[in-house]
């Protein structure tokens, strides 16, 4: 999964054993996207192993930066969160040396990056 388009909403790149490399696009009108960069530090650019928390209005979500996610495959470390109807009241990011980072405003866009 990767936001080809940068419009916060995950689309998918496809590739196979002798075949055409394939794109698709997410085009959902549906709900509001959010999409989560973090710049890590030196060594961990993309900071593999932080803890993103986002709180909504009606509960809260957590994801896991991966640097893999099975065979043959890598997803993008952009984390992706759908907030439906409900509105971003927080983000938490639990670095993986266990400093956090709690953010409340900036956090109403598409994409939203966290920097260390």
């Amino acid at each position: 999964f990767a936001d080809f388009g940068g419009d916060g909403r995950p689309d998918v790149l496809v590739a196979t054993n002798n075949s055409y490399i394939q794109a698709f696009e997410n085009q959902t009108a549906r709900g509001k996207p959010m999409a989560v960069k973090l710049k890590g530090k030196v060594g961990n650019p993309t900071a593999v192993g932080a803890r993103v928390t986002l709180i909504r209005e009606d509960g809260q979500v957590t994801q896991e930066v991966a640097a893999g996610s099975g065979y043959a495959s890598q997803s993008s470390a952009t984390l992706f969160f759908g907030l439906g109807r409900s509105k971003a009241k927080a983000l938490v990011v639990r670095w993986p040396d266990g400093e956090e980072t709690k953010r409340t405003n900036g956090i109403d866009g598409p994409v939203v990056e966290v920097a260390r």
